[in-house]
């Protein structure tokens, strides 16, 4: 696997056995200082990005989304500005009284051991296999997904790689007790 910078587009890792492979996007560490410390905000950064990508704080909010994530989710980018990413990705447990992060169910959660895991050891990880219990319009969803991420200064990027819906409960949520 080839890994670019996605601000550049730059090589990241010099790879010669993967160049005819899939293709992953990063950050290099010019660019990676460059978004930190120059004067361009974030959410210009994200936006010159095609793919589904949120950049989230150590408290697991997101400092911004790209567009292909807000249509991922089905909202506006606007809208996911300091949620929690249980939040933003509608997870059934982030509605429980306590909140995403809060819950008993939030220790196993695989998005968040994901971007803890990189923003804690400063690893990025490529393709981690992650999964969340949605709400969708058609009742509960398991939705299984690839996701990639990198540390960048005090911020973890986060990359859904794929993610496809698995019915979870085969009873629509209107027909619920």
């Amino acid at each position: 696997m080839r890994t670019l910078c996605a601000w550049c587009e730059r090589p990241i890792v010099d790879e010669p056995a993967a160049l005819d492979g899939p293709i992953s996007h990063g950050i290099c560490a010019p660019c990676s200082l460059a978004v930190e410390f120059d004067s361009q905000p974030l959410h210009t950064f994200l936006d010159s990005v095609p793919d589904p990508v949120i950049a989230v704080d150590a408290e697991g909010r997101l400092l911004g989304a790209t567009k292909a994530f807000a249509d991922f989710v089905g909202t506006e980018t606007s809208s996911l500005q300091g949620v929690l990413a249980g939040d933003a990705l509608s997870c059934e447990y982030s509605r429980l009284p306590a909140g995403c992060g809060q819950t008993v169910h939030c220790a196993g959660c695989t998005v968040r051991r994901a971007y803890e895991q990189t923003m804690a050891s400063g690893e990025s990880r490529i393709q981690s296999d992650a999964e969340a219990f949605v709400e969708t319009p058609d009742g509960r969803a398991r939705l299984v997904m690839q996701l990639s991420t990198q540390r960048v200064g005090h911020v973890v990027l986060v990359r859904v790689d794929s993610a496809r819906p698995e019915t979870a409960d085969p009873v629509p949520r209107a027909e619920r007790a």
